[in-house]
């Protein structure tokens, strides 16, 4: 799930930090460190900046976007198939296939 690793960053833009929640872009500079406090109270401290875990949700949008490209596929190969060249989308289907060059001798 995390095959790229976290990285520490040291400047942030973000609109969640916005005090008035305008959707205005907060910019933090010169981070110098981060605590991090869990439920239990236990505190962990991460030096030279920000941990950026924000990978770990493109990721996750890499593979959704993966499974509807391959589901998209699939509908668009069987209507192609089952409609035959036709069709218009036949037609577009065949104008963009490959063609080998023959050569007559």
């Amino acid at each position: 799930m995390d095959m790229q690793k976290d990285f520490v960053v040291s400047v942030i833009n973000s609109v969640s930090l916005d005090p008035e929640n305008s959707g205005e872009v907060i910019h933090v500079k010169d981070i110098v460190e981060t605590v991090i406090t869990t439920k239990s109270g236990e505190t962990t401290t991460i030096a030279d900046g920000y941990l950026d875990v924000g990978i770990l949700d493109t990721m996750k949008d890499l593979l959704v976007n993966l499974i509807g490209a391959v589901v998209f596929s699939a509908i668009g190969y069987i209507s192609l198939r089952a409609s035959g060249s036709s069709s218009r989308a036949g037609k577009v289907a065949e104008s963009l296939m490959a063609k080998p060059n023959v050569r007559d001798e």
